[in-house]
């Protein structure tokens, strides 16, 4: 079990995971100035981990601030891939292939955007609460 599967699901508690599994190459992000943060209320713990760790990722291609941050761009999007990656292993050890195909969606929406390039704002914010919702549901 890694540390930030042992976490609750909130933004402060992933912050602090993710920061300890990731060591050197990122900095923090203050997670309560953060908006747009996708609600977890209603997800398990590690649903609920796994979504907002995609979220940041998101973030992060987007050129913005998640939970983590990094001050090179290109360290920056490395990052975001890893933040992904360890959302989908996180819902993958549930075996729930619907909640990975959710994940796996919003991941590529948030990432690609409508118009091909990463979504940021509100449209970001959008994507994200869609996921919540649907996986709440499934």
């Amino acid at each position: 079990m890694t540390r930030t599967e042992s976490a609750a699901a909130t933004p402060e508690s992933l912050h602090a995971a993710l920061l300890a599994d990731a060591g050197g190459t990122v900095v923090g992000a203050d997670p309560g100035a953060l908006a747009g943060a996708p609600a977890v209320d209603g997800l398990a713990p590690a649903r609920g981990l796994a979504l907002l760790a995609a979220w940041t990722g998101a973030r992060l291609h987007a050129g913005e601030v998640g939970l983590l941050a990094a001050a090179d761009p290109d360290v920056a999007l490395l990052v975001g891939d890893w933040c992904f990656a360890h959302a989908l292993g996180a819902v993958a050890r549930e075996g729930d292939l619907q909640a990975i195909a959710l994940l796996s969606n919003a991941i590529d929406h948030g990432s690609s955007g409508a118009n091909g390039v990463p979504a940021r704002g509100d449209e970001l914010a959008e994507i994200w609460g869609e996921a919540s919702r649907r996986m709440a549901c499934s």
